[in-house]
């Protein structure tokens, strides 16, 4: 009996929609710059998810150059016009001469890069609507920056502020630097929950946030060529952020005829950690116990 996959090669080459047999049908998005694998699923009624239905059918169809239905095409529209973002420094001072009335105090900058995470302070008087006016708004937006979160917090005369942090939306790409110092080989903690349910046999899938504005989804990893190195900013990871049955997902972008593009995660201070837009298919991973560094066999996780 046939399988799929034996009736790609005679598919037609002008449709987004192929006829496989009298029984068989193969339905991609009519827009496939729109497109994912879950959607792929449900529009076929897919629910036995195998490595060759993600790589054999989804991508080599859904970015299929016979079809003009371009991987590059795919990440322009992702990326759209948005470069980079500017220098933390310059839009902090920019900030601070558009606020000459607002206490502004304790200005942090997560490390050396210039486009960065920062962070500063403003007595809690100074309503945040004063600082966050059409104008700072719009310099925010001109330098390509978000507020990522607000608190207030208590010094120790218990006297209360805010702290602002701002997150540049694109930081410093260094995807040459991930394919050539690192050969392609980064690094992702999870939860075998998660893995299981949600990336075994299909993709890790960028989580976008929404705090006070929205933030491009993101998948965060650490990359570095001593594996001793990568493993102890792992373990630091998994212990803060408290993961349970955590795991290790090596990855290996070689085996994925399309490259991604990675930046600094500007956010994180002490890690070798980076972070890509793009989702990344389960044929690329290895699963490692996060301790012994040793392979773990995924079906071990089928009856758990």
């Amino acid at each position: 009996m046939k399988q799929i996959i034996d009736y790609l090669s005679a598919l037609p080459k002008i449709k987004e929609k192929y006829v496989l047999s009298s029984n068989d049908k193969i339905i991609l998005e009519d827009n496939f710059l729109n497109s994912s694998f879950d959607k792929f699923l449900e529009l076929n009624n897919i629910t036995n998810v195998t490595s060759n239905i993600y790589y054999k059918i989804y991508i080599q169809e859904n970015f299929n150059k016979s079809y003009r239905r371009y991987y590059k095409k795919y990440q322009d529209h992702l990326y759209e016009s948005i470069v980079q973002s500017y220098s933390a420094s310059d839009l902090m001072k920019k900030i601070y001469e558009l606020s000459p009335n607002i206490h502004i105090s304790k200005i942090r900058y997560v490390n050396n890069e210039d486009i960065t995470e920062f962070s500063f302070n403003i007595d809690k008087k100074d309503d945040l609507n004063n600082i966050f006016t059409d104008k700072v708004i719009s310099l925010l937006h001109l330098y390509n920056y978000y507020l990522k979160e607000r608190t207030i917090i208590k010094d120790e005369n218990n006297n209360e502020s805010y702290n602002i942090v701002i997150e540049p939306y694109k930081p410093k790409n260094i995807t040459n630097k991930i394919y050539n110092e690192c050969n392609g080989i980064i690094y992702h903690i999870t939860s075998k929950e998660i893995y299981v349910n949600n990336i075994k046999n299909k993709e890790i899938k960028p989580k976008w946030k929404r705090n006070d504005t929205y933030r491009d989804g993101r998948i965060f990893f650490i990359a570095n060529n001593n594996e001793k190195e990568v493993q102890k900013q792992l373990q630091s990871i998994g212990n803060l952020k408290q993961i349970s049955d955590p795991i290790v997902l090596k990855i290996d972008l070689n085996e994925y005829r399309n490259k991604l593009r990675f930046r600094i995660d500007s956010s994180a201070f002490g890690y070798d950690a980076y972070f890509t837009e793009e989702p990344i298919p389960d044929f690329c991973i290895t699963c490692l116990d996060l301790n012994t560094w040793k392979e773990i066999i995924p079906k071990q996780y089928e009856n758990n």
